[in-house]
């Protein structure tokens, strides 16, 4: 059996006076580093979430940007094609004149030259006429 002395009363003492060292050196610096560890990995988690939430922000921007920029690069566009539909209007426009007032001018060149060609052919038409006649006839006209 258990008998009741003062060593025993020693014993829980000692035991007593162990569980404050051992608390006071290991339990509470062991709970310290991981109360430490969990504020860090808390403030850790935080930051993470806090990171995230600034990275989708930026990454809105970013396609709000570059939605902003694809309108304003299709604008750009849709006017250089109006710009280019209209001047090649124009070029055509001032090629088809050019190609009329050329051909009014070799119609007008052709209508002198052919008049030209007319009183010479004629001119030569009727000594051809008189030459033959003098052959025809052998003698002087």
């Amino acid at each position: 059996m258990l008998e009741l002395n003062y060593t025993f009363f020693i014993q829980i003492v000692n035991f007593l006076v162990f569980i404050i060292v051992v608390n006071w050196v290991l339990v509470k610096p062991i709970l310290k580093v991981l109360d430490e560890r969990r504020n860090r990995v808390e403030g850790n988690e935080e930051e993470s979430e806090r990171l995230a939430a600034e990275a989708e922000k930026v990454i809105a921007e970013y396609e709000t940007t570059l939605k902003e920029a694809r309108i304003e690069a299709n604008r750009e566009k849709d006017r250089l094609r109006a710009e280019g539909i209209e001047r090649e209007t124009e070029i055509i426009k001032t090629a088809r004149e050019e190609t009329k007032n050329m051909t009014d001018r070799l119609k007008e060149e052709i209508a002198k030259e052919s008049a030209v060609a007319l009183i010479e052919m004629k001119r030569e038409a009727g000594l051809l006429s008189k030459a033959i006649a003098e052959k025809i006839l052998e003698r002087e006209l």
